[in-house]
């Protein structure tokens, strides 16, 4: 089921879109990698565009930045409400956070959003920018870059 929230603000409308931060411990058949990792997934039209970072502690007082990220493939919507086993040996994931986005910049280079999280509850936005290292548009390494105010 597909469900969208829409703020009015003024003549403008603004659809909030969803995301989810889901740790992933890989299975044995996984291929991509073995070792633990978060995946950060945004709902895009039909789908989740995803990036994959080492674990962090969103609660800290202070939080990495310039964190290396890898693109991944798109991932069907499912996943913003998937947890624990993901079927055919590719492991289990847990729910880090979860909530809505705004798009300030999207292209083939730079993904720069604010997240409003429900899980957990933080009093401010919190501003992510995933720009890639390279030009390379083949290229899947990118950059996380986080700030809070």
């Amino acid at each position: 089921m597909k469900r969208a929230v829409i703020e009015v603000t003024g003549m403008s409308v603004k659809k909030q879109m969803r995301f989810v931060i889901l740790e992933h411990e890989p299975g044995v058949l996984f291929a991509r990698t073995a070792v633990i990792h978060y995946d950060w997934m945004f709902e895009v039209k039909d789908s989740l565009r995803t990036f994959a970072t080492d674990p962090i502690d969103l609660l800290a007082q202070e939080i990495q930045s310039n964190l290396p990220a890898t693109e991944l493939a798109k991932h069907r919507l499912d996943y913003l409400h998937l947890r624990g086993d993901i079927g055919r040996e590719r492991g289990c994931v847990t729910e880090i956070a979860r909530g809505t986005y705004q798009v300030n910049k999207s292209n083939q280079d730079c993904f720069d959003v604010l997240l409003s999280f429900q899980q957990p509850c933080f009093k401010n936005p919190i501003h992510c920018n995933f720009s890639r290292r390279t030009s390379d548009s083949k290229n899947s390494s990118w950059i996380l870059e986080i700030m809070i105010d």
